[in-house]
């Protein structure tokens, strides 16, 4: 009854404090893109002298003269009320004005959120704004906090700090590779294009929906790309909005790992190793620079198995579960691997057999029903959609078909290194041990005193993790090495992770166990500080990559003249040859991105990745010699 009472209280005060963290977040956004007091063009008449003009510039407070042409100045106008740019343009001796529209208001050119707030730069509240975003848009967010922190404070004693700063560090790295460039190095980038389509087509330009769904296999991409799609509209195109968005699809994938931990009955140290080795892998790390689906796919799928663990299930939950699935495929259509991976946990997940029927029957259902809709969607645009993913999986032929089954291995080996070696004994032990499980509820008798029996909160952990990794390796085995129908990419690979990460925390998790308190903070100490290790080695490479793109912009900063620039582009199939004229010098270089032996796994054979690990491909800069 105390807890019913107390309840919209609790409610009310998370809503006040989501309201002022929000408004403090909002200010401090409107803070950062404003981009300080608009300029306003006048062009004064022939007969205005440079003392005329100087005194009326000082009248009219025209600040900050700067000549544009013969007789037009350029200056910074901190006044843009109405009457003040009247009385410039009724001024006798200004006999032309740019950036003023019409009912003598200021119209800036530049993107419609910067124009607004240049515009209203003198006046309230973006003055206010302009003038205090770093102190209000702070102070905002921690009255947020302290409003919320005795509900916050109940649900740390459920949460665990170490899983927060694995996360927070994290962000950081994302936001490290974010900044330091690479988007639109890989052609398969290029579909966030697809975003402004649709948001074309969204307010209501004609012929834009229809080239928005030409492309069948990344709707939910496109989808979500409307977010950056639209703050891009506002505040101006660059590559770092959309990134940022689709890169913190890869943050929320790591968090997931750890929350799917406990809902399968982890312990704190397993949800938090769960956690640090999702963070630590180097294949969910570097992608998150890009503007891909990859993240997004991945982010879909382990939500779907968050949904689908929870041990109250209801038909509602296995409805979710299959259409958050084939969500995962709609983001990537790479995914489906994962998809059919999300079922089969969630099948495998059910109490007894007749629980498994029924939630094979409901979850079959949710990946029926968006099936559906998606299909009568693109029929109404006069598209049919399994044709065109039948047209597009043809075109998709990069690669070898009959490497499928080892370049898993291979990809994650040039990733992971070391750590691959732990997930593959950790899922070995696991393995072993769900067997014995299986034969001893078998037979019906008890494990030897020899083998230790399998703890029973660790069997849920266990089995979806076993499953996950062996349903997604079998479909990309199957697909390519047997039926010579998919092409396995390194990324088609990376949904193996997550679930390697879970097999992994029930490992350690069991060898914990085992041990006293003291032990255990020992062991768990050294294990944190072998993974940090790994990580640091594995890591150093993506963040210093330097891309095509940004290699190009930095030499033609710091040398003047005509550039000659070699493999400064992506390289496919291979590197070509390349000559370079005589009285030219090289003055700039810098390791390809495609040395990085994980891309190397992306579409290319056997013979091509030989060629790039044998040819020189450094992006190289000439340019003429003195």
């Amino acid at each position: 009854m105390v807890a019913a009472v107390a309840r919209p209280g609790v409610l009310i005060r998370l809503f006040a404090a989501l309201a002022l963290v929000l408004s403090g977040l909002l200010v401090t956004g409107l803070g950062v893109l404003a981009p300080g007091p608009p300029r306003i063009n006048v062009r004064w008449t022939p007969q205005t002298t440079d003392g005329d003009r100087a005194r009326f510039e000082q009248q009219l407070r025209l600040m900050q003269p700067r000549p544009v042409a013969e007789r037009t100045w350029s200056y910074v106008l901190l006044d843009t009320s109405r009457d003040h740019v009247g009385q410039i343009l009724d001024h006798p001796a200004v006999e032309d004005r740019h950036y003023v529209g019409p009912g003598r208001t200021l119209t800036p050119e530049a993107p419609p959120l910067q124009a607004w707030l240049m515009a209203r730069y003198g006046r309230p509240p973006a003055n206010w704004i302009a003038a205090a975003w770093w102190v209000a848009g702070p102070l905002l967010c921690a009255a947020g906090l302290v409003i919320a922190w005795p509900q916050l404070r109940a649900w740390s004693v459920a949460a665990d700090v170490r899983v927060a700063a694995v996360v927070m560090v994290s962000a950081g790295l994302r936001v490290w590779l974010v900044l330091s460039g690479g988007q639109y190095f890989w052609p398969d980038e290029k579909r966030y294009l697809g975003a402004r389509t649709l948001l074309a087509a969204v307010r209501g330009e004609p012929g834009a929906l229809k080239d928005a769904l030409d492309e069948p296999s990344s709707l939910f991409f496109r989808t979500v790309g409307l977010v950056p799609a639209e703050i891009e509209r506002l505040t101006g195109p660059h590559p770092h909005t959309p990134a940022l968005v689709y890169g913190a699809c890869s943050l929320v994938s790591i968090w997931l790992v750890a929350a799917i931990a406990r809902r399968l009955d982890a312990t704190r140290d397993e949800t938090f190793i769960a956690a640090l080795l999702a963070a630590s892998s180097t294949a969910l790390l570097y992608w998150s620079r890009h503007l891909t689906g990859y993240d997004l796919a991945l982010m879909c799928g382990l939500f779907a198995v968050f949904v689908g663990v929870r041990r109250t299930g209801s038909a509602v939950r296995s409805v979710v579960t299959g259409v958050w699935a084939v969500t995962a495929f709609l983001a990537y259509a790479g995914a489906w691997p994962l998809a059919a991976a999300v079922c089969a946990i969630h099948v495998a997940d059910a109490t007894d057999i007749r629980h498994g029927l029924r939630r094979t029957v409901f979850a079959s259902a949710g990946v029926a029903a968006v099936v559906a809709a998606t299909v009568t969607a693109f029929r109404l645009a006069g598209i049919s959609w399994i044709g065109a993913l039948s047209t597009f999986s043809g075109k998709v032929t990069q690669g070898d078909l009959a490497e499928g089954w080892r370049l898993p291995f291979a990809y994650l080996w040039h990733a992971e290194h070391l750590l691959v070696i732990a997930w593959a004994l950790a899922l070995a032990w696991c393995g072993w041990h769900m067997f014995l499980t299986v034969l001893v509820t078998t037979r019906n008798s008890q494990i030897p005193m020899s083998r230790p029996a399998v703890r029973a909160p660790q069997d849920r952990l266990i089995r979806a993790g076993v499953v996950g990794v062996l349903c997604i390796y079998a479909a990309l085995a199957i697909s390519s090495s047997v039926l010579h129908r998919f092409v396995v990419y390194g990324r088609l690979s990376r949904p193996l992770v997550p679930f390697l990460c879970l097999v992994s925390a029930a490992a350690v998790g069991r060898l914990l166990h085992r041990t006293t308190d003291k032990a255990r903070r020992a062991v768990l100490t050294m294990f944190v500080l072998a993974i940090t290790v790994q990580a640091g080695f594995n890591f150093r490479i993506p963040l210093q990559q330097e891309f095509p793109a940004e290699f190009i912009a930095r030499a033609q900063r710091s040398t003047p003249g005509p550039h000659v620039f070699v493999n400064a582009r992506h390289l496919y199939p291979g590197p070509e040859p390349v000559e370079i004229k005589s009285g030219y010098r090289e003055v700039a270089s810098a390791a390809h991105p495609l040395e990085f032996r994980p891309y190397q796994y992306e579409g290319y054979t056997a013979d091509e990745r030989q060629a790039l690990r044998t040819t020189d491909i450094r992006m190289r800069d000439f340019v003429p010699a003195k």
